[in-house]
Formats: structure tokens, sequence, C-alpha cells
């Protein structure tokens, strides 16, 4: 006679999930809303006036861009961090170039 032990099954082992790389629901719900709410603000055209307002929209536009870079980009050597040090050095030339620039420009109206 088999005692209740034996006639247990295993336990369930989890199912195998979401596949690698597809977004749950409710990001991409998220994502759906915020891009209809960027198109009803104005889109990119009024993403580029407002980053052209001054220095510091320009900043804050350069610093989500930096973090939206894809993370698999690589150069020769596979070094992103090297990437991404790059690409903000890059942008602080800029931001640097116009703020001398409107200096200069301040300066030349005194």
């Amino acid at each position: 006679m088999m005692d209740k032990q034996s006639k247990r099954k295993p336990p369930m082992l989890p199912g195998p999930g979401r596949p690698k790389g597809v977004p749950n629901k409710l990001t991409r719900e998220v994502k759906a809303i915020l891009q209809e709410a960027f198109e009803e603000l104005g889109g990119v055209e009024k993403l580029v006036a407002w980053a052209s307002r001054n220095d510091r929209n320009y900043g804050e536009f350069l610093r989500l861009w930096v973090r939206l870079l894809p993370i698999q980009i690589g150069n020769d050597y596979g070094d992103v961090a090297a990437i991404r040090i790059e690409m903000l050095e890059a942008a602080k030339r800029q931001a640097d170039e116009r703020c001398a620039q409107q200096l200069r420009a301040a300066n030349r109206r005194d």
C-alpha cells in the first residue's frame, strides 16, 4: 500500500516568462501615452525650440539624450563607457562654445 507522500506530484516550476526584450504591458502603455503627449505638446519642433531657448535647457536636453543612447553600441575596443564619455565631452565643448559666443556678443554690446 502506498502512503500519502508517494502520491504527491513534484512542485510545478514556473514557466519561461516573457521573452527577452519584450516590454511588459504597462511599459508599452506608458510609452504610448508619453508619445501622444509629446506630439500634442508640439513634438520635435517644440522640443528644439525649448532646448534652444537657453543654455540650461540645452544642457538638460543633452543629459536626456545621453541617457537614451543605446547601451549596445561599442567602439573598436568594445568600450561603451568611453563612447559615452566622448559624447559627453563633445556636448560639453558645444555648450562651452555657445557660452563663449554669448559672452563675446554681450561684451560687444557693452
